[in-house]
Formats: C-alpha cells, structure tokens, sequence
C-alpha cells in the first residue's frame, strides 16, 4: 500500500501502500537556505537537494515522516517501509499493511472526489482515510491501492524509438484506450479532473501484491537513506525527519511490466464539479490549456481534461509532451500554432499583446506550414524503419500513425472544437478492432 500526507487530510489501502504529504502555500519557502544548514549525504545521490524540500516542514505543511514510522488507522497499523515519490505538493511513501496519506488543512476537494469515485474502473482504489496529528499540525492520511510507476517514468524505462526496449504497439493503444475510459466515466459525472499527465497516470503492480516486505526489497532493490544532520551540530527540530530517503527509481521495471499492468487515474487535487468550476487551477507549462492563456468568458469545464488527454497520448506515442515547458506564454502559443491547426482569428489581439510583451520575436507563427506540425512529426517518425528494426515489427508498430487524428481532434484551440471523450475512445477502439 502507499501513504500520502497533507495536513488536515490521510488516505490508506491494505498489503502494501503508499503516503503523500501535502504542503500549504505559506511559510518559509527559501530551499536554498534551509539545505544549506543541513550536511549532504556522501554519495552521487545528492539526497539533499533531489528528494527533500526542506523549507516545507513547519507547522502546516510537511509532515516528517521516517522509515519504520507506523501510523495508526481505523482498519489497521501501517508501518512506513519506502518513499515511492514526491510532487509539488505531496511526497508518497509504501507501507505495510496499507497506505496513508495527509493533505491541506480545511475540506479536502480530493477526498470529495475519491468518496464520490469509488470502485470507478480506472480510478485509484482509496482503501481509508483518518486524520493525524503531529508536530506540524493535523494531517489527512489517505491510504491508497500500492501503484506501480507512472506513464512518464515507465517511457522512460521503455523508450518509444528503441527497438528492443519500446512497448508493443498494443501495449499504447490499450493505455490510450484505458485512459479515454477513465474520463468517459468521469465526464459522465461531470467531473473534471483538470490535471491529467503522464505523471498522474500510473501503472498497477500485480507483481507486487501480497508480497512480504523482504519479497518487496528484493524486487525493488534495498532502500537508501542518510541521516538529516545540521552543519553546526545542533539537534534537529521536532518538525523534521530523521533521514533524507531516495525515492523508489523502478530500475527493474521492463517492458512487460507495463504490458501486463493496467492504468490508474490519481491526483484529484485540481479536480471540480463541472457545475462549480474554479477561477484558475495549477497547470504545468508544458500542459497549459489555450483557455487560460487566452482569457474567455465561459468558465473552465470537461474540455480543458481533453486536451490534456492529447498531450499524454502524444506522449504515449513520443516519449515526450508535445509542447516544452517555457516561459513566458507568448513562447507557448508559438509551440501551439500550427501544431494542428491556425490561432482562432478572435483571439489574435490577445497574441499579438502577448507577442509585444515579450522581445523574442515570434514571426514564423504567422507563416502557415504546408502540414501541421504534428502531422510532420509522426511523417517524419514514422518515415522508415531504423536499422535494428525487424521489418515485420516496423510494420506492426506503424499503426500508432492511426493515432493522429485522435490527438488532432483533441488538441484543438477552441475548447468547443474539441472531440469528446467517448468520440476519441470510439476512434481508438476502431484503431484496435482492424488489427484482428
């Protein structure tokens, strides 16, 4: 199971689990400051500065949690064996017997949402949630089905273009259809969840379940950690772990891991009720909406969750986001033209302001390109076989092209041009039938 942890709110699942901490937005918050009080560790892992935020552990935000810390919940004692990961807002750690963690203070959205998800195909499974209450204030446990890497990190394990180590092309048209289903299910509960990514997707870890904590070392590898030490040797404060911890790297995961796991949707801390959006929500550079760019009046809904659903498709097929993580956003939309298709005529005032704000100069927007930047792309891919490639398995893998349209319909400027979920299941469904 895993353990997450925010304060005011926990989660939890049964076997082995994972934690997530939650931060507020204020307090101290000079990184560099506060690790310069504390030793690094004496290795190539550079803990310190990789895995730790340290400014982050006062009252109302982290909460230290430490290898062997046992929490206790309604259904059961979970003991703290691993750190699974961290975000921007939340670290997440195995137990055993089941996951915890804790979120911000106040009512949880994310809870709400999980309460109202379970046993929805596709979603996380939360098996508890209680609250506890530490130095740093009361925290949240949310106790969580263990997962295993998500999308991001298995690509990276399993590179699109390496032959020998690229998934089958089945394999990322089954995650593309699974990660459809799963909106399709939420959309019919006008549900957003507003933070769809490949980092927010993972994989379930049958090989994992039921195993003891000594079977679970030995795939994973044996846990590293370091003692958190301050320079000028005073004792550490009350509100601070014990040991900086790396995180699990899922070094053994291979490509048939991910072929015979399946996805899950996690992370519903940006997500709403369509019928109560939110004025803004936080979104990645990268995977940035038009519509937050590009002010409109319609507030945000369902649509901004499809083209996000694009982004990951195309990071399926890619190994990569279509767009880079830039600033300012004028060197954002100048990614986003022509990718499928021309900036709308009615939001070009608000480009060429953005266009004045920044000095770069951004001219090759206004040229039209003979084909759309994501058809040149997969054109371009998908040319010819590299040298290593069998010619039969080129050619089996070459029906990730069918795939083009489904991120052409879902990348889409204008939010009501845009294909709906179950359109873009539907097409991805065809694309699987006319295999067999």
């Amino acid at each position: 199971m895993s353990i997450e942890s925010e304060r005011r709110h926990h989660h939890h699942h049964p076997a082995s689990e994972a934690t997530k901490h939650t931060t507020s937005s204020n307090g101290p918050n000079n990184i560099a400051y506060a690790h310069s009080l504390y030793k690094p560790d004496r290795s190539s892992n550079n803990l310190l500065h990789k895995e730790e935020d340290l400014a982050r552990y006062y009252k109302g935000d982290h909460h230290p949690v430490n290898i062997g810390d046992v929490f206790e919940g309604e259904h059961g004692r979970y003991k703290v064996v691993r750190k699974l990961g961290r975000g921007g807002f939340s670290l997440v750690w195995l137990v055993f017997k089941t996951v915890v963690a804790a979120s911000a203070t106040g009512p949880s959205r994310e809870l709400e949402m999980l309460d109202m998800l379970k046993d929805t195909p596709g979603i996380v499974n939360t098996v508890e949630t209680f609250t506890y209450k530490s130095s740093n204030g009361i925290h949240i446990c949310i106790v969580q089905e263990l997962l295993g890497p998500s999308i991001a990190r298995a690509l990276a394990r399993n590179p699109p273009f390496d032959p020998y180590l690229r998934l089958e092309p089945t394999t990322t048209l089954r995650m593309a259809k699974e990660l459809l289903t799963m909106l399709v299910g939420l959309h019919a509960r006008e549900i957003v969840h507003g933070d769809i990514s490949a980092g927010n997707v993972a994989l379930t870890v049958k090989e994992l379940q039921g195993l003891n904590e000594t079977r679970v070392n030995q795939f994973l590898g044996e846990p590293y950690f370091w003692p958190l030490e301050r320079v000028d040797g005073k004792p550490l404060g009350a509100g601070l772990p014990k040991h900086t911890v790396k995180k699990v790297r899922w070094e053994i995961w291979e490509s048939e891991h991910t072929e015979r796991n399946h996805l899950r949707l996690l992370d519903f801390g940006e997500s709403f009720f369509e019928a109560r959006p939110p004025r803004e929500i936080g979104e990645p550079r990268q995977l940035k909406v038009p519509e937050t760019i590009f002010k409109t009046d319609r507030p945000l809904d369902h649509r901004l969750d499809l083209w996000r659903a694009g982004c990951v498709i195309y990071f399926m097929v890619f190994g990569r986001y279509s767009f880079t993580e830039t600033t300012p956003d004028a060197a954002l939309v100048h990614q986003m033209i022509h990718f499928v298709e021309d900036l709308p005529s009615q939001w070009q005032p608000q480009w060429e302001k953005l266009k004045r704000q920044d000095p770069s100069g951004y001219s090759s927007a206004d040229v039209k390109p003979r084909r759309s930047k994501l058809a040149e792309q997969f054109l371009t891919v998908f040319a010819s076989p590299s040298e290593d490639d069998d010619e039969d398995e080129w050619s089996d893998y070459c029906r990730l092209k069918k795939l083009q349209p489904v991120i052409e319909g879902l990348v889409r400027f204008r939010p009501a041009d845009r294909i709906g979920a179950q359109v873009a299941l539907n097409m991805v469904n065809r694309i699987i039938s006319d295999a067999y």
